[in-house]
């Protein structure tokens, strides 16, 4: 079950990278936006989003800068992350996690079969390995952001995804569908994305193909803009 660990919640210290592949994608335009993450409509923390576009003439892609703070003010988890990819489509992801439980290190490969996870954390090291899939997204259950790489792979006939969760090294399957018509979400006219399956709720993205909200309805999870 995908689970949100909020400030009220047990919360593991950590890093991550990732590398996968996808398709090629088109260039996102520059953004940066405060996201105002609610649990059953009380905030819990915020999140800072940041999109690079590639720059022309270099070897590397579009990058999406996180920071996530829980709760907002004096916060006792904070997470952060940079989510790389290759004009190719190539991913790479890097998350780390300021958390009074401790450090922890936490390396995966993902390859065309499966994803290698290691482990390092209190002078200990672990290693595991789980299925990987052919269209694989990064996620985190902290960083919301990263739902704009599903809205990415999103169609109108549904796109099936495997979503790989590196920190808590969970796997699960499910849909994005690219919804037709326009949805006003806090009058704002939106796009939105509709997920199914092993994670289920809606992104929503504005005119300019920015992310405007993300929600979980089953968890009671929300991630609006700040606008």
């Amino acid at each position: 079950m995908f689970v949100l660990f909020a400030f009220m919640a047990s919360v593991q210290a950590g890093g991550a990278a990732v590398q996968t592949s996808t398709a090629p994608v088109q260039s996102a335009a520059a953004d940066e936006a405060v996201l105002v993450v609610k649990l059953k409509g009380v905030e819990v923390g915020r999140e800072t989003v940041k999109v690079r576009p590639a720059r022309p003439g270099r070897a590397t892609g579009d990058s999406l800068v996180l920071a996530a703070s829980y709760p907002a003010t004096r916060p006792t988890s904070e997470y952060r992350a940079v989510l790389e990819r290759s004009p190719a489509g190539s991913e790479a992801l890097e998350i780390n996690v300021i958390a009074a439980e401790g450090a922890t290190q936490i390396y995966a490969a993902a390859g065309r079969a499966r994803v290698t996870v290691r482990t390092v954390a209190r002078g200990t090291e672990s290693a595991r390995e789980f299925p990987s899939g052919e269209h694989v997204v990064l996620l985190d259950e902290n960083l919301l952001g990263l739902f704009l790489t599903v809205a990415r792979e999103a169609t109108d006939a549904g796109a099936r995804l495997t979503a790989i969760f590196p920190r808590t090294a969970r796997r699960v399957t499910f849909t994005a569908r690219r919804a037709a018509g326009r949805l006003t979400v806090d009058e704002v006219q939106t796009t939105e994305i509709q997920l199914s399956g092993g994670i289920t709720g809606s992104i929503n993205l504005d005119d300019a193909g920015r992310l405007f909200r993300v929600a979980l309805p089953e968890l009671g999870v929300e991630a609006t803009r700040l606008h």
